[in-house]
């Protein structure tokens, strides 16, 4: 309803506060700038909750920080939901791409969950389909129900063939996930290896995803001065941290999306780049 509120810890996806709005609710950004490791912290989350709060959005693994929420802190979170009584949305469309055997855990699986999580996936990550645009929701019965009724004003279903490549995919090789991580881990660590041999650059590998945030407060640049000068004098283009909340407003997003000689490209022409830098 008008002026029900959303809670959105920072670092978040930017189209989560604009779907909020655009459902005439207030979102809610928990997000301190002093942050040093790119994380929320629980009590704030709390602290925000109010008589109009009605849910709660979590994204784990994470876009932008690739970080994943670990099992304490998602325990925490259900409970705070259980005691006030909120929904949680929880975007895991990139849990198919975890490194180094960190550990995954949805907040589905904690007790008391399943009656009030809706559960966002996607298979535009773990198959390449971006361009298909297939996700798919778990949530409670009456809550599927009415998603259905308000989905059907705006696309009535996904496109035929979309659904056929969906079943394709969804019953093709066991190990594609597999194969796809392998792909993805040494992109990613040719690029923080890459990056940590760049002065006034710094970086920790992300747990999952294929975003990299690179820590440029070395540079005394904000995000936003440092992304559009690089795409301005290099040519390479990065996403300002400052998209993702004010706590990243000393980081850039990279995508490793792209394959290792076009990393590398990057790399060179971002190592010269800062060396223009006075």
């Amino acid at each position: 309803n008008p002026g029900d509120e959303v809670i959105i810890p920072a670092p978040y996806y930017v189209n989560y506060a604009q779907m909020t709005l655009m459902c005439h609710a207030t979102p809610v950004i928990i997000d301190d700038p002093t942050s040093k490791d790119l994380t929320f912290r629980v009590e704030d989350m709390e602290r925000a909750i109010t008589d109009k709060t009605k849910a709660i959005i979590i994204n784990t693994p994470s876009n932008p920080s690739g970080k994943i929420i670990p099992s304490q802190k998602i325990a925490e979170i259900a409970a705070i939901a259980k005691k006030h009584d909120l929904i949680v949305l929880s975007d895991e469309v990139y849990k198919c791409l975890i490194y180094d055997g960190s550990k995954f855990r949805s907040i589905v699986e904690e007790e008391g969950m399943r009656e009030r999580t809706i559960l966002i996936n996607s298979l535009s990550k773990e198959f390449c389909m971006t361009g298909w645009r297939i996700g798919y929701v778990l949530a409670p019965e009456e809550v599927i129900a009415t998603m259905t009724k308000l989905q059907e004003n705006i696309a009535a279903c996904v496109p035929l063939p979309s659904q056929y490549a969906a079943i394709k995919a969804l019953g093709g090789e066991a190990d594609y996930s597999g194969r796809m991580v392998e792909i993805f881990l040494k992109r990613r660590n040719l690029l923080v290896d890459g990056i940590s041999k760049i002065p006034r650059l710094a970086c920790s590998a992300p747990e999952a995803t294929f975003y990299l945030m690179v820590d440029i407060s070395a540079t005394g640049m904000t995000s936003e001065q440092f992304a559009v000068s690089l795409l301005k004098e290099a040519h390479v283009a990065v996403v300002p941290g400052i998209t993702y909340g004010k706590c990243c407003d000393s980081y850039v997003r990279i995508a490793f999306t792209l394959d290792e000689n076009k990393i590398k490209e990057g790399l060179q022409r971002i190592h010269s780049f800062i060396e223009r830098l006075v």
